[in-house]
């Protein structure tokens, strides 16, 4: 039987909601939460940054559904590596992404995707500045 465009509307409405109201706590996180030094030596840049930008960006098979978010981070302080003065971190829409808001400080492990980008992993000890002053304390 054929779905109406309604009902695949009100479907789709009650998706996303039920994505952006979900934490990255409850990110499925198979290989369990890494300690600061072992995400830190596997971690492309350890940065705190502040979210200057973002963009959603529709995906691919479906113009109506936010694929994935680009955000653009101000490099406030490196702990590891030299990324520049900003870095874009990509954020992909499924249980492990790691949504931030702009004008916020985050501290960040930033790992390098096989196509180049950058992400977060929401598994590990990346999170708003603030919450994550003991994890600062052991980098420095």
């Amino acid at each position: 039987m054929k779905q109406l465009p309604h009902k695949r509307s009100v479907a789709r409405l009650v998706l996303w909601l039920s994505i952006i109201s979900s934490s990255h706590a409850t990110a499925a996180c198979y290989s369990g939460h890494p300690d600061v030094h072992s995400e830190r030596r596997d971690s492309e840049f350890v940065i705190l940054g502040k979210v200057v930008a973002s963009k959603d960006v529709a995906s691919e098979d479906d113009a109506d559904y936010i694929g994935q978010t680009d955000y653009t981070v101000a490099l406030l302080h490196a702990y590891k590596g030299s990324p520049g003065r900003h870095i874009k971190i990509t954020s992909v829409n499924t249980s492990t992404r790691f949504p931030m808001d702009t004008g916020k400080t985050y501290l960040l492990f930033v790992i390098r995707a096989t196509d180049g980008s950058y992400f977060v992993d929401s598994c590990g000890n990346s999170g708003a500045a603030i919450d994550k002053r003991g994890v600062v304390a052991e980098l420095e």
